[in-house]
């Protein structure tokens, strides 16, 4: 899992292939298409703040890569050990699976 407490502007949105993005834009759109591709795999809540969590049983790599009037703020209360900025401004992090009990 993986949590902002404020994701704005307009990104590029990698998913483990880092080649080629899956969607570009607005982050409120790019998030609205890829929740909705990634449905019952990822969870993505998005109101100003975002909650990724991975619902699947795969990892899955992404990728934010700053295109305009690009910001986040990490929620310092979840933390993500893979999560990674880079010089150019773009994060990288892995989405595990969540562990069942």
């Amino acid at each position: 899992m993986i949590a902002f407490s404020h994701l704005a502007g307009h990104w590029e949105l990698y998913v483990n292939d880092m080649d080629n993005p899956f969607a570009s834009g607005n982050i409120g759109a790019i998030l609205g298409q890829f929740s909705l591709a990634y449905v019952g795999r990822i969870l993505a809540d998005f109101d100003g703040y975002v909650n990724m969590q991975n619902l699947d049983d795969v990892a899955y790599r992404i990728k934010f890569v700053p295109i305009s009037d690009a910001f986040y703020t990490l929620n310092p209360d979840v933390v993500n050990s893979s999560f990674i900025e880079h010089e150019d401004g773009s994060l990288t992090f892995c989405l595990n699976p969540t562990p069942t009990t």
